[in-house]
C-alpha cells in the first residue's frame, strides 16, 4: 500500500516539479559553496606565488571541486594543486626561494601541512632548483617514490604508462623506494620501474642552449635556432617537435659535433638529444622554447585627443592596449605631463584593459609598459596618448535619438526608443502618450538604461515622447525635447511588380512590360544565437556564422559597440567564407555589441549588397570572488 502511494505521488506532475526544483536549488547550494570554499582558499597559508605561466594553468583549493585560472602573482596557498594543460607552464616562487617549475600536461600537489614542504608529484614534468636553508629539505613523493633535496636542481619526469625519472643537475639527492635508498649525485640520473629498484647512472648527454622555457621575438614569420649540448657518445641524434610526445617531429639530424642551427617558424617547440643508436624512452632530458611574433605596442582606447566631462560624479574612462603573449603584467601611467617627469596616477594590471574614474579637469597623458621577470621579454612601450577632463557647468538633458522626430514606423510586437545619456543621471523617466500634453493613455517607465522596449503601440496612432533624466534622489534634473512618431500597419510585399522604365508603347506593337527578376534574399544570422551573454575572458573569442543563400557572392561582417545609444563599429571584414571569428583584439570591453552580414550579389551588371536583420550579444565582468582586488578568476568544475 505504501509502495503505489509512493507511485502515485512520484507520478503526480506537481510533486515531480516540486521534487525537482528541490533538487535543482539543492545542487545549485552546493555548488555556490564550493565557489566559496575556493574563493576563501586565498585566506589559507600562502606558501608562495606565480611569476610566470603561458596559457592554460589552474589551481584547486583544498577539500573543493572548484579550479580556477591561475593568473600572474596570484598567490599559492598549502595543499592546492596546479594542474597545466597541453602547451602550457608556470613557475612558481616559493616563500624558501624554491623556484618550481611546472611543464605542460602536469598535476602537483603542494602538501605543505605540519611545516614541512612535500609535493605530490602526480604525472608530467616538474624542476625544482632550490638554495636550502639550514636542513629543511625538500621532499617530493610519486607513487610510493619519496625524493629528498636540500640544496640542488632536480628534474622528474613521468608521462603515462611509463617509468618514473629523476636527473639531478646540481647538488645532492636521496631517493627512497620501498626498502631501497640509494643516493643521487650531481649530473647523474635515476630511472625508477614499477616493481624494480632504482637504477642510477651517470647524465651521458646534457643540453645547454636554449634554456628551459627560452622565448623568441622575431619580425618575420621565422628564425635561426642555435642549439648546444654536452656529450660522451662520437655522434647523437637531435630532435625537434611540436609536441612533447615527438609525435609530431619538425627536424631530426644525425651529428658528429656538439651544436646544430636550424630556422623554424613561429610556434611551440620541444627538443632532445639521444645517442644515434639508442632507443628512446622516457629518461631523455626535453626543454620547451618559444617563437613569438615581435607585434607593434599599440594603445587601443581612449582616442587621442578625446574629451571626457563630469558634473556631480567623477567620468569614468576605459582604458585598453595590445595583449602581449607570456608577460607578467602592464603597468598603466597617467601624468599631467607630456615627459612623465611626475606620474600622478599608476596602476599594475594583469589583464589589457582598465577602468579609471576622474573628477579634476585637466589635459592627462598616458602610456602603458610591460612588465616581466623574464630576461626574454624586453620592457615594451606604448606611444604617449592624451585625452581632457572637463567639469559641465550644467548637465545636458537627455537628446533623444530614435526613433527621429516626426517619422512614420511599422507596426512591430516591441518598439525600441533611445536617447543620449550623461555620467550625471542615475536613472531616466520615459514618459509617452496620444497627446502632446501626455494626459492621453499616457504611460510612464523608469529604467537605468538608456533604452526602453515598448510593446502594444497601436497602429494609425500618432505618440508623443520625452525622457526625464533623474539625480540620485529619483528626481528629474532636465528633460528632453518632445518628439511624435506615428504606428502604421505592415505593408504587405509585392511579389511581382512592376518596372516602369522598361515599359514602351510602340507604334504598331503591343504594350511589353517586363517583370524585375525575384528580390534577393539576405543572409540568415545562426551563431551566436541572438541575446546571447558571456563572460569576458583574456583570451575570448566569438564565432559568427550564418546561412549562405543561392545568390551569394559574398559577404561584408560588421560588429558595433553599442555607446550613448549610438552604435560604434569596432570591426568591419569582407569574405567569402558563410563565418568568422572575432577575438579579444576587437572584443576589448563589456557591454553590448550589435552584428550584422552583408550579402553580395549581381543585378543585372551591377554588383550590390544588402544588409541582413541584427543581432546582439552581451559581454559581462568575470565572476570576481570576494575580498580579492584586480585579480580576475574563472571558475571550472573539475570533472575528473
Amino acid at each position: 500500500m505504501i509502495n503505489l502511494n509512493l507511485k502515485s505521488y512520484l507520478d503526480s506532475t506537481p510533486h515531480m516539479l516540486t521534487l525537482l526544483s528541490c533538487g535543482v536549488l539543492l545542487f545549485s547550494s552546493l555548488l555556490c559553496l564550493e565557489f566559496r570554499k575556493s574563493s576563501h582558499a586565498s585566506g589559507n597559508e600562502v606558501i608562495g606565488y606565480v611569476t610566470n605561466k603561458h596559457k592554460a594553468v589552474k589551481r584547486k583549493a583544498d577539500s573543493t571541486v572548484v579550479w580556477e585560472e591561475v593568473e600572474q602573482t596570484l598567490p599559492i596557498a598549502r595543499r592546492d594543486t596546479i594542474q597545466t594543460a597541453a602547451l602550457s607552464d608556470t613557475t612558481i616562487l616559493l616563500n624558501d626561494g624554491t623556484e618550481l617549475k611546472i611543464a605542460e600536461n602536469s598535476v602537483v600537489l603542494l602538501d605543505f601541512t605540519e611545516n614541512k614542504m612535500n609535493l605530490d608529484f602526480r604525472y608530467g614534468s616538474i624542476e625544482t632548483n632550490r638554495n636550502g636553508k639550514g636542513n629543511d629539505s625538500l621532499v617530493i613523493h610519486s607513487d610510493g617514490v619519496k625524493v629528498q633535496t636540500v640544496n640542488g636542481e632536480l628534474q622528474l619526469n613521468k608521462r603515462e604508462n611509463s617509468e618514473l625519472s629523476v636527473t639531478n643537475a646540481r647538488g645532492e639527492a636521496s631517493i627512497e623506494k620501498g626498502n631501497n635508498s640509494v643516493s643521487l649525485k650531481e649530473n647523474s640520473q635515476a630511472i625508477l620501474k614499477d616493481k624494480e629498484p632504482p637504477i642510477v647512472r651517470e647524465v651521458e648527454i646534457k643540453l645547454l642552449s636554449p634554456e628551459p622555457s627560452r622565448i623568441f621575438y622575431t619580425r618575420d614569420k621565422s628564425k635561426d635556432i642555435s642549439f648546444f649540448w654536452n656529450t660522451k657518445y662520437l655522434k647523437s641524434k637531435i630532435q625537434i617537435s611540436h609536441d612533447v610526445t615527438f609525435f609530431k617531429i619538425v627536424s631530426e639530424q644525425t651529428l658528429d659535433t656538439p651544436q646544430f642551427n636550424k630556422k623554424l617558424e613561429t610556434g611551440s617547440y620541444f627538443w632532445r638529444v639521444l645517442d644515434s643508436n639508442s632507443k628512446v624512452g622516457s629518461d631523455l632530458e626535453v626543454r620547451k622554447f618559444f617563437i613569438l611574433e615581435e607585434i607593434q605596442f599599440r594603445y587601443k582606447y581612449p582616442l587621442n585627443g578625446s574629451d571626457f566631462y563630469f558634473h556631480r560624479k567623477p567620468v569614468f574612462v576605459s582604458f585598453a592596449w595590445d595583449k602581449v603573449e607570456g608577460i607578467q603584467s602592464y603597468a598603466l601611467e597617467i601624468s599631467k605631463n607630456q615627459s612623465f617627469s611626475s606620474i600622478d596616477k599608476k596602476y599594475e594590471v594583469l589583464t589589457n584593459n582598465y577602468g579609471i574614474d576622474f573628477s579634476e579637469e585637466a589635459k592627462y597623458y598616458f602610456r602603458i609598459k610591460t612588465l616581466s621577470n623574464n630576461p626574454d621579454l624586453p620592457e615594451k612601450i606604448t606611444d604617449t596618448g592624451s585625452f581632457i577632463v572637463k567639469k559641465k557647468e550644467s548637465i545636458s538633458p537627455p537628446v533623444l535619438v530614435n526613433p527621429k522626430n516626426g517619422i512614420s514606423i511599422e507596426e512591430n510586437p516591441q518598439t525600441l526608443l533611445g536617447w543620449k545619456t550623461d555620467p550625471s543621471y542615475e536613472t531616466f523617466t520615459l514618459l509617452i502618450a496620444e497627446n502632446q500634453e501626455f494626459t492621453l493613455n499616457m504611460r510612464m517607465i523608469k529604467t537605468k538604461e538608456n533604452y526602453a522596449l515598448l510593446d502594444k503601440l497601436k497602429a494609425t496612432k500618432t505618440y508623443f515622447w520625452k525622457v526625464e533624466g533623474n539625480g540620485s534622489d529619483s528626481k528629474a534634473l532636465t528633460t528632453s525635447n518632445v518628439y511624435s512618431f506615428t504606428v502604421q500597419e505592415k505593408s504587405q510585399a509585392k511579389t511581382v511588380s512592376l518596372n516602369p522604365t522598361e515599359s514602351r508603347d510602340l507604334e504598331g506593337e503591343e504594350e511589353k512590360v517586363e517583370l524585375e527578376e525575384p528580390p534577393y534574399t539576405p543572409p540568415t544570422l545562426q551563431e551566436p544565437e541572438n541575446n546571447l551573454v558571456q563572460e569576458m575572458q583574456d583570451s575570448i573569442s566569438i564565432h559568427f556564422s550564418w546561412k549562405k543563400q543561392t545568390r551569394d557572392l559574398g559577404y561584408r561582417f560588421y560588429l558595433y559597440k553599442l555607446k550613448d545609444f549610438s552604435e560604434e563599429l569596432v570591426f568591419k571584414k569582407e569574405t567569402m567564407k558563410p563565418s568568422l571569428d572575432v577575438d579579444n583584439q576587437y572584443l576589448t570591453q563589456t557591454g553590448k555589441y550589435f552584428w550584422l552580414v552583408e550579402g553580395k550579389y549581381k543585378k543585372g551588371e551591377k554588383f550590390l549588397y544588402e544588409k541582413s536583420k541584427k543581432r546582439e550579444f552581451k559581454l559581462i565582468p568575470k565572476l570576481l570572488p570576494p575580498k580579492i582586488k584586480k585579480s580576475e578568476e574563472v571558475y571550472y568544475i573539475n570533472d575528473k
